[in-house]
């Protein structure tokens, strides 16, 4: 869910974060946040991936075993998607995030290092700007919806605070049909808030959603259901108040503290998400979240009624408004540059209508001297990888790799 830290976490805030109490494990208390232990393996292997990818696949390599692996059952390092419209261009992954089974990740500043600072690098125990290289300092795939903000832990659901996850209880439209424009009486709309993410048996178990909504053609009959996603995906439909298999009819999907809608990338689905109202109470004028606030029961009791009252929700003025699942990686950032200079897009460029490049005007062209430092699917192998060459269509990347065993 962190929609803006895929751009590049600043690695003294992953140190911080450590700090914090962030791990990997199932402490009930703790979030997951990559916090695998830290390592002095030596990049003594090498990899090299050519791909020729078709439009509407996606193809996954293993830098471990040097070779392409089935996306859906292997243990991959590295995903190349390629969109089904004549105009889309290659996006990249790690294998991690809601949508992926690994424990991969990229190093945060992605692409603020170069090939040559990359190779620098003695062993995995130091980042190339001599920080030691810890866990959470590799940036996982996230989801973009209407949760997603500038937090790893929820978003615009939940927040950090003091090795806690808390609710903002933000409201959410939940539209079971995103093409249909917004109707203040549906019964096919419903108002979402997230107000607590333990549960269990004991009330204190983490990665138990607690999920209050209600259809805004009856918004007198509010419901609330705990959900266990500590250690799978749960899905579940707002129609039945059940959890049921992915298979099935559902509009919210949870993991740990994922939320995922079944639209777009994340499902076959037609949901719609959008962010109605954010609390009062819990931000300062320049809408910086007060997280001492959280905590306060009555600010808690005033933000739970904004789930009926719809007198300051901002709502959907299109059907394009709901937003779509849409995966995000750390490997695709921000385009920089101008359609007379090129875009630099990390793993390649594009000329734009520059003239004076060497390949000409409109071409895609490898951008070789920028790299990015990858953790395995596994999560106990890393590899520093580089873009070398486009040509007619087909991609080459090669791997320096710093595999479990050493030499």
């Amino acid at each position: 869910m962190n929609k803006h830290l895929k751009f590049g976490l600043p690695l003294a805030a992953a140190i911080f974060l450590v700090g914090c109490g962030g791990s990997s494990s199932s402490d009930n208390n703790g979030p997951d946040t990559g916090g695998l232990p830290t390592t002095n393996q030596k990049f003594f292997d090498t990899a090299q991936w050519i791909i020729a990818p078709t439009a509407g696949t996606e193809t996954c390599f293993d830098f471990d075993s040097n070779g392409e692996v089935d996306c859906a059952v292997g243990i991959w390092d590295m995903k190349l998607s390629l969109g089904a419209g004549a105009r889309d261009s290659a996006k990249f992954y790690t294998n991690s995030g809601p949508l992926a089974t690994g424990k991969g990740g990229a190093l945060g500043n992605t692409f603020n290092f170069s090939w040559e600072q990359l190779q620098s690098m003695q062993d995995t125990s130091t980042a190339p700007d001599g920080n030691p290289l810890l866990g959470p300092m590799f940036l996982t795939d996230s989801m973009d919806n209407a949760f997603a903000s500038d937090n790893a832990f929820g978003g615009e659901a939940f927040a950090y605070v003091n090795q806690k996850i808390l609710s903002k209880y933000s409201v959410f439209l939940i539209s079971l049909d995103n093409a249909a424009a917004y109707d203040a009486n549906s019964a096919d709309i419903y108002a979402v808030q997230f107000v607590d993410y333990y549960g269990g048996a004991n009330g204190s178990t983490s990665g138990h959603p607690k999920v209050r909504y209600a259809k805004l053609s009856d918004l007198t009959t509010v419901k609330e259901v705990s959900i266990n996603a500590s250690t799978n995906w749960a899905y579940f439909d707002l129609t039945t108040d059940q959890t049921v298999s992915k298979s099935g009819n559902w509009q919210l999907g949870f993991n740990r503290y994922n939320i995922i809608t079944n639209s777009g990338d994340s499902g076959s689905g037609s949901v719609g998400s959008f962010l109605a109202q954010k609390a009062s109470g819990f931000y300062d004028d320049q809408g910086q979240l007060l997280e001492d606030k959280l905590t306060d029961s009555s600010l808690i009791a005033q933000a739970k009624t904004l789930l009926t009252d719809r007198s300051k929700w901002t709502t959907p003025t299109a059907a394009t408004d709901w937003q779509k699942d849409t995966l995000t990686s750390a490997l695709n950032p921000e385009y920089k540059g101008t359609v007379m200079t090129g875009f630099d897009y990390g793993f390649y460029l594009y000329t734009g209508m520059n003239e004076s490049h060497p390949a000409g005007k409109h071409k895609f062209v490898a951008n070789p001297q920028n790299g990015v430092l990858l953790r395995s699917g596994e999560g106990n192998s890393y590899a520093r990888v580089h873009l070398t060459d486009i040509t007619d269509g087909q991609y080459t990347f090669d791997f320096e790799v710093a595999p479990v065993t050493t030499p």
